[in-house]
């Protein structure tokens, strides 16, 4: 949010004013989410929101899995309703859980959501490493297979700085 309030104060040159309005932007979009985190059910139907409440809103998940997630993940896994081989991009809770990103038309662009599906890590018994694969940043990331209870996928576990889930 901050980026957005600072890239829009640059069209008519970049002021102190517009550093003040990007944080207060920012600390209100903060505030919102928070807000929204703790309504109540009859709340959020009142404001027609209840979609926070459901598993394709990221509220839901930093609520449900103990806060903001703290990675994010490239998986190839078999796919949820065909089994064939697929790539998923997700991001991990707190607490283990995985949660699968999809790609969505919002306001005629292409972006990230919460798919509404993912899993808990308790059936993987066994991570082994493969090695690492360079990236452009010139940082290499761990290539994993994750295995148990006869499922296996690939999972390539990165951090990178970001404000947003994707």
């Amino acid at each position: 949010m901050v980026y957005i309030g600072l890239c829009l104060g640059l069209g008519d040159g970049f002021q102190v004013g517009d550093l003040i309005g990007a944080a207060v932007g920012s600390g209100l979009g903060g505030g919102i989410s928070n807000e929204l985190q703790r309504a109540d059910e009859a709340t959020l139907r009142a404001l027609n929101l209840e979609w926070v409440n459901s598993p394709d809103s990221y509220i839901y998940h930093r609520k449900r899995h103990r806060g903001e997630a703290v990675r994010r993940l490239l998986l190839i896994m078999p796919h949820p309703q065909t089994s064939a081989p697929s790539t998923s991009f997700a991001v991990q809770f707190p607490d283990g859980y995985v949660a699968c990103l999809a790609i969505a038309d919002i306001a005629n662009q292409l972006m990230f959501t919460m798919a509404g599906y993912g899993f808990d890590l308790d059936w993987v018994g066994q991570k082994q490493n493969l090695g690492f694969i360079p990236t452009d940043l010139g940082n290499s990331l761990p290539v994993e297979i994750w295995s148990g209870q006869n499922q296996h996928l690939v999972a390539i576990p990165y951090n990178t700085p970001h404000q947003f889930i994707y």
